[in-house]
């Protein structure tokens, strides 16, 4: 499932899609992540775990930007997954958005790797 987020000039700021990878829902997350897009991302976040996957990985790789409220509303989706019973982790080949979660001292609550496929094995 695709949800972009355009800007005024007609670009997707957000997109956000969701596949399966075995048992595991894969949410890929692209664009920038911030005040404008933030009630979108967590809306688009929460309907995944609303959907009752056995597992969920937020891949965070193709995210240009991504802001306190971003990271709020990962840590909101944490926990409703959490009272759910549904395993989570962050994913993100890309630096940035894992070292801002380790400055944070949230690389073990998010569960964060540094691939999808490790975090996929993670949660498998």
């Amino acid at each position: 499932m695709a949800d972009p987020s355009s800007d005024p000039d007609g670009g997707s700021r957000l997109r956000v899609e969701a596949e399966l990878t075995g048992t595991v829902t894969v949410v890929h997350v692209s664009g920038d992540v911030d005040l404008a897009t933030t009630a979108q991302f967590e809306q688009s976040l929460l309907r995944e775990v609303i959907a009752g996957p056995a597992a969920l990985v937020i891949d965070l790789s193709a995210v240009d930007f991504l802001n306190s409220s971003g990271i709020t509303s990962l840590v909101i989706c944490h926990r409703q997954a959490s009272t759910a019973g549904i395993p989570l982790a962050v994913a993100s080949t890309r630096r940035q958005p894992l070292r801002i979660l380790g400055m944070l001292g949230l690389t073990e609550t998010l569960n964060a790797h540094d691939s999808v496929a490790g975090a996929v094995a993670a949660l498998s």
